[in-house]
């Protein structure tokens, strides 16, 4: 029996829309009609956009062609997501009723604003020189479940970032058939900060030295190459005597060539100029032995 971990990822998205009233005017000589907003990503969540929209048709719940306001999010794959929105046109004056339905790819918020001669009424101010202005805003909250043997089923996205984990998922595996990949050598958070990398999201707050090396070992692992990058510059930028020996030793168990120079070239330089580091002992002895040789050696840049 595995135990499991729900990590949470909040994004907050916003619209300000300007729609010309001639364009509402053309639009509503019609039985139905619907103007959407262009598609924007939500940048937190990788594989997720949204687009706004207004709607016109016969509503049975109102008795008569109405207009609704509408947010819509669309998923890659699906994903266990809340949206807590607000849909309004912040010049006018009426009484929104909301409501929200989806399915495995889509979550429809929908707002009703009014009946379609409300739209044009100067008295309700939809429509101020002009123009009508929808305003949305709106924090998106998706969940994921996360285990220390398993990662979560968004194969588009973790086969995107990660080609063992593509390989795991297109093969006949038992693993591939259960709709998980299983990892035993690295903790519940190490999974988590990996897993929401692969979503655009850099957990900062969970950065140090010994995280990044065990992020650096995981993308190694598992091929995530952006990861790698990241974790060989933020291990770069914390460098220091105390800690290069650990950062070496991790650069050549995480096969980081770039980082492994890096390294190399700080202990030499401390060596020329006589600076302790700790843990001197613990230095890979093959690495040890190269440094030593490019000590007697001439330095040409």
């Amino acid at each position: 029996m595995s135990c499991s971990k729900i990590s949470t990822i909040e994004a907050p998205i916003s619209v300000r829309w300007k729609i010309p009233k001639q364009k509402l005017l053309n639009e509503s000589k019609k039985e139905e009609w619907r103007i959407k907003s262009e598609e924007f990503s939500v940048k937190e969540i990788s594989g997720v956009s949204y687009h706004v929209g207004i709607d016109s048709f016969f509503s049975q719940n109102y008795n008569g062609k109405c207009v609704f306001l509408t947010l819509v999010l669309k998923m890659e794959n699906e994903l266990k997501m809340n949206v807590n929105y607000k849909l309004c046109v912040p010049t006018a004056n009426y009484n929104g009723t909301s409501s929200e339905f989806k399915n495995e790819k889509e979550h429809f918020c929908t707002t009703f604003i009014g009946k379609i001669d409300e739209l044009f009424d100067p008295t309700r101010n939809f429509i101020v020189n002009d123009s009508m202005i929808i305003t949305m805003e709106a924090i998106i909250t998706v969940q994921m479940n996360l285990s220390r043997s398993v990662v979560l089923d968004h194969k588009l996205i973790v086969s995107t970032e990660s080609s063992v984990f593509n390989q795991m998922i297109k093969s006949r595996l038992q693993e591939s058939k259960e709709n998980k990949v299983t990892i035993t050598d690295f903790d519940y958070e190490i999974v988590e900060t990996a897993m929401k990398f692969c979503y655009g999201i850099n957990d900062e707050k969970f950065y140090n030295v010994e995280n990044g090396i065990k992020l650096l070992q995981f993308s190694d692992k598992y091929d995530i190459t952006d990861l790698k990058t990241s974790m060989e510059t933020f291990l770069t930028n914390k460098i220091s005597q105390m800690n290069i020996c650990k950062i070496t030793n991790a650069s050549i168990l995480a096969n980081s060539v770039k980082l492994r120079e890096i390294c190399f070239e700080y202990l030499l330089n401390c060596l020329k100029i006589s600076n302790a580091v700790a843990d001197l002992n613990l230095l890979d002895k093959d690495f040890a032995f190269e440094l030593m040789k490019a000590s007697f050696s001439r330095c040409i840049l």
